[in-house]
């Protein structure tokens, strides 16, 4: 729908028998940056509503540099985080925003092979944030939400929380709307997943996923077709 400025309307698909939560709009062009890591947060000054960053960097930074960054800008915020892994140097920098009062609320969602992977990560975090601030999900997506008295920003993102040195994807959009989209699936997630569960289960891709389209639909949620690969390990090739 346009909106008349040359910008138009967002509109939310929230998902479909594809299993997929959408996002669909048309927008003025983003700030595009091709850059290392320290100058790309140099050129993100301004977070007024409707700007928007586009980039390619060289993993001098990750993705909690650039959640540093936003709530200098920003102040005080809630913030969600998805991210596959992390190290005790990235959790300990999160800890300290919480302490200092830059992050008023925290929430991750992580995929449960981080707690295999990374054992001795599993007692840290739930030491530092609680075993409430945590949802373990089949995820690789990195994104990131923080939402302040005066912005509410969002961050899509091929970094971790842990720098990795090599050519990494950003975006970063001062989007009210774009962060709730993304809020509100981690929501679901929350209140959808337990916070004592450490397993893969192709079962939460249809309950995250027809939670989005129920509640877009206010029907009930029909349950998806079961897929090859599930059939395959349920009966056998």
């Amino acid at each position: 729908v346009d909106g008349g400025d040359g910008v138009t309307k967002m509109e939310a698909i929230r998902a479909d028998e594809l299993g997929a939560r959408v996002l669909a709009r048309k927008r003025a062009a983003p700030n595009l940056i091709r850059s290392d890591g320290h100058a790309l947060l140099a050129a993100m000054q301004d977070f007024s509503p409707g700007n928007e960053w586009s980039c390619l960097t060289d993993g001098a930074i990750s993705l909690v540099d650039v959640v540093e960054h936003v709530l200098r800008k920003i102040g005080p915020s809630e913030v969600c985080i998805s991210t596959w892994t992390m190290g005790f140097y990235d959790a300990e920098r999160c800890d300290q925003f919480v302490w200092n009062g830059a992050i008023r609320r925290i929430r991750f969602l992580v995929d449960p092979s981080m707690f295999g992977r990374r054992p001795e990560l599993s007692g840290r975090l739930v030491a530092g944030f609680g075993p409430d601030a945590f949802r373990a999900v089949n995820t690789h997506a990195k994104f990131a939400v923080l939402e302040s008295e005066s912005a509410a920003v969002a961050i899509r993102s091929s970094m971790s929380l842990n720098p990795n040195r090599r050519i990494e994807s950003l975006d970063v959009a001062c989007d009210a709307d774009m962060a709730k989209f993304y809020r509100a699936f981690v929501d679901d997630a929350f209140s959808i997943v337990g916070a004592g569960n450490r397993s893969q289960s192709d079962s939460l891709f249809d309950r995250l996923f027809s939670a989005g389209k129920a509640a877009q639909s206010g029907a009930v949620a029909m349950p998806r077709k079961p897929s090859l690969r599930a059939a395959v390990r349920r009966f056998g090739a």
